[in-house]
């Protein structure tokens, strides 16, 4: 995060209340960047649009995103993430962009996502996932017109 203290919060120009409020914002040294993704961001439910990428955050994506229900865009790629992609972001309804690439992600994508009806750009390059080979996810990945991927996870 970069901007000036104001009021012990970094400016709301870079830091809305809520966000600032919700992530104990008024605690933070503006040139300590965070090394997780803080799943208090779960908490924020008019959220809707998250764009974390080329942070070089570390650790899992803590599940309490998918809490997010009108979450649109979410970008965590380009970052250091590790471990799955939480089933929970099966709940992202909204979601029409998301963007995981170049992190090092691993396992099965959720068979959830296949839920997640609006998504048009889906972006997984260059990580350890795999697609689930079952039919109806794989339908769903081909109904994504801006896609970008690992393949399919052996059987």
């Amino acid at each position: 995060l970069q901007g000036t203290m104001s009021g012990g919060c970094v400016d709301v120009t870079y830091c809305p209340i809520a966000f600032c409020n919700t992530t104990s914002g008024r605690s933070w040294n503006v040139l300590d960047p965070w090394e997780l993704v803080p799943p208090e961001l779960g908490n924020l439910e008019n959220l809707g649009i998250l764009y974390l990428f080329g942070n070089e955050l570390t650790g899992p994506i803590p599940p309490e995103l998918g809490n997010l229900r009108l979450l649109q865009d979410l970008r965590l790629d380009e970052n250091r993430l590790t471990g799955p992609v939480p089933p929970e972001f099966g709940n992202l309804l909204s979601l029409r962009y998301l963007s995981i690439d170049n992190t090092p992600l691993g396992g099965p994508l959720p068979r959830e996502l296949a839920g997640l009806r609006r998504v048009s750009r889906f972006y997984w390059h260059e990580t350890d996932l795999c697609s689930p080979p079952d039919e109806r996810f794989q339908e769903w990945l081909a109904s994504i017109r801006g896609r970008r991927g690992g393949g399919k996870c052996e059987s």
